[in-house]
């Protein structure tokens, strides 16, 4: 039936997608991993947190959260005894430290509290000592902010304490919003490179699934078998490696060979064609992996619910 085709050739466009959308999530993850990507994010989003204002010793207060004791048993030292800059570990990746991926909201909080009234070991801070020392920072929005959180807080520092964690996770929030945002970036820079580095021209695959009902069964086949393996999504695992051997035995059986085996033509309406392929690939793949499971898994669903009226019909 053709409408049943049109489904299929969907299957197997989707799934396409969602083979290279896992090659691309694999690569990200990778890149992510090699220059700190996420580490550097919330250093950054930290930095923004304070709106680079300064501690009391005069040091930016992200210098002094990331050299706090608490916070500096959460990644391992450098090579030298020198105390780490965190805006220089930020911005290069130093040899033997790995700055922390994700920082809790009570430890942020103890460590502030102390770079901002610093106690004696012997006697408890108290809130009105707190008050005190943030009186006595540098003008500037941390001053202002902090002075804000100060301003309701009737009881003690565990209640204090308690807003500097809610005010550090919805900071965190917008932090992950920004990390999102490049992931998006890098995933369509990456789909385009994969696009045209495997030449997987959107509009000839469809052409292609459409002409050839071996080839377009075949990629049905395959992709009920994905689907019925992996109802978690696959890029849940978060063993590099173990995702790199799924995906080279899943290229494997693909009914269909990836890359440049002949000659491009040399005319402008070829290139045309398939750089507008290409730009839709990309932009699919930019969506994502989970984006493209969910999507095959719905046009199974459908394709399951076709079959045995379209059965019925053939009867």
């Amino acid at each position: 039936m053709p409408s049943s085709a049109i489904l299929d050739v969907a299957i197997g466009v989707a799934f396409v997608f969602l083979f290279l959308s896992l090659v691309c999530s694999v690569i990200n993850e990778g890149m992510s991993s090699i220059f700190s990507l996420r580490a550097k994010n919330l250093v950054a989003g930290i930095n923004s947190l304070f709106s680079e204002g300064r501690a009391p010793s005069g040091q930016l207060f992200v210098q002094e959260i990331y050299q706090h004791g608490l916070i500096r048993g959460l990644f391992k030292d450098p090579p030298s005894q020198q105390a780490p800059d965190a805006l220089s570990l930020a911005s290069k990746r130093f040899r033997g430290v790995n700055l922390p991926s994700y920082i809790p909201s009570q430890t942020f909080a103890l460590a502030l509290v102390d770079i901002i009234a610093p106690s004696d070991g012997t006697n408890s801070r108290t809130l009105q000592e707190v008050r005190d020392a943030v009186g006595k920072l540098p003008e500037g929005p941390a001053k202002k902010a902090l002075t804000t959180l100060l301003a309701d807080t009737t009881r003690d520092i565990a209640e204090f304490q308690k807003k500097v964690e809610d005010w550090f996770n919805d900071s965190m929030e917008r932090a992950a919003g920004w990390y999102k945002r490049q992931a998006q970036l890098i995933l369509l820079a990456l789909g385009l490179v994969v696009a045209v580095g495997l030449n997987v021209d959107t509009i000839k695959l469809t052409r292609s699934l459409w002409s050839n009902p071996v080839q377009r069964q075949a990629m049905l086949d395959l992709a009920q078998k994905t689907v019925n393996d992996n109802k978690a999504a696959m890029q849940d695992d978060k063993d590099l490696k173990a995702q790199v051997d799924k995906l080279a035995a899943l290229g494997d059986q693909l009914p269909f060979p990836l890359g440049w085996h002949a000659m491009p033509e040399r005319s402008w309406s070829y290139w045309l064609e398939a750089l507008a392929g290409w730009l839709i690939t990309a932009l699919a793949l930019s969506l994502g992996a989970p984006f493209w499971f969910d999507t095959l898994n719905k046009f199974m669903s459908v394709r399951s619910a076709l079959k045995p009226k379209t059965e019925g019909k053939d009867a």
